[in-house]
This record gives structure tokens, C-alpha cells and sequence, in this order.
């Protein structure tokens, strides 16, 4: 018969043994991946679109549409300009989209079915002036799209 010393010392030994392995089994299997390069997905289809939608109304300079429809600080990264002032500048410099092609598959969050997910986008865009690497990021909920990140770059955006 053990003694109880020996008992709460045998117990205390399986608990952090069951304990150890509870962390090496968390930490050593595969994660999964927050990302995944999928165009099918279907918020991959209605972010995609939204980007043309996105280069209509930048082209007829309805960027109340835009901003309206974007979170607050899509552009936070790129400019310290209100939404509406940016895109003016960037139309004012750019001009007119005649064409864009997507330049990599779409990036989807990984999500669990009906939470929101991020798209990350990139386009090459042909302007009036010039051509640009534009990034996109939408949050995609149910029927909703959000933009949450645009950055352009261009040679003739440069001061």
C-alpha cells in the first residue's frame, strides 16, 4: 500500500506529465494556415467583383460611394488625406481605369463558415496617365464588403 506522501507525490507527477503533453501536443501540430490562396472561394468571387465596381466609381469620381462603403481607416496606411481628397488626387494623377488584371491569386482568411473573412487582392491598372499596382483588402461578411485597406503605387503619384 503506498503511503499518502508517496500517493500525492505519484498524483502530482501524472498531472504535470498529462500537462507537459497537453502543451506538446497544442504547439507541435500543424497550425492552420491563416490564409489560403483560393479564387473560387465565394468571398474571393465577391470581393473580386467589388473591385471593378471599386475602379467604376473611382473613374466617374463618385468617391463618396467609395469612402461611404469602406471602414475608416482603409487608407490610414497610405495617407494622412480624408478618403474623398485622396482618391481625387490619385484620379487627378492616374485618370480613367482602362483596364486592370488580377497579378496574383486572391488571399483568403481562413474563417470558420459565416464569420467575416479577409481578401487581399493585387491588380495591375492601366490609367489615362500611367500604370499602378494597386492592393485591396475587403472584409467579405454574408453579403457585405467591406474595403479595408487600398494602396496604390505609381510612378505618377510620386512628388
Amino acid at each position: 500500500m503506498l503511503s499518502p506522501v508517496r500517493f500525492r507525490n505519484a498524483a502530482v507527477l501524472t498531472v504535470l506529465v498529462v500537462c507537459v503533453l497537453a502543451v506538446l501536443w497544442k504547439i507541435t501540430r500543424p497550425a492552420k494556415p491563416p490564409f489560403r490562396l483560393d479564387p473560387d472561394a465565394p468571398t474571393a468571387r465577391a470581393a473580386d467583383a467589388e473591385v471593378g465596381r471599386f475602379h467604376d466609381r473611382l473613374t466617374g469620381r463618385r468617391y463618396s460611394e467609395i469612402c461611404g462603403a469602406a471602414d475608416p481607416s482603409a487608407l490610414k496606411g497610405v495617407t494622412q488625406l480624408p478618403c474623398p481628397d485622396f482618391l481625387e488626387y490619385v484620379r487627378t494623377r492616374l485618370g480613367s481605369v482602362h483596364s486592370s488584371r488580377r497579378t496574383q491569386l486572391p488571399l483568403v482568411e481562413t474563417r470558420s463558415a459565416g464569420e467575416p473573412a479577409r481578401v487581399g487582392l493585387r491588380y495591375a491598372t492601366t490609367f489615362d496617365n500611367d500604370t499602378g499596382n494597386e492592393d485591396f483588402e475587403w472584409r467579405v461578411a454574408g453579403d457585405k464588403v467591406t474595403l479595408t485597406s487600398y494602396k496604390v503605387a505609381s510612378p505618377a503619384l510620386s512628388p
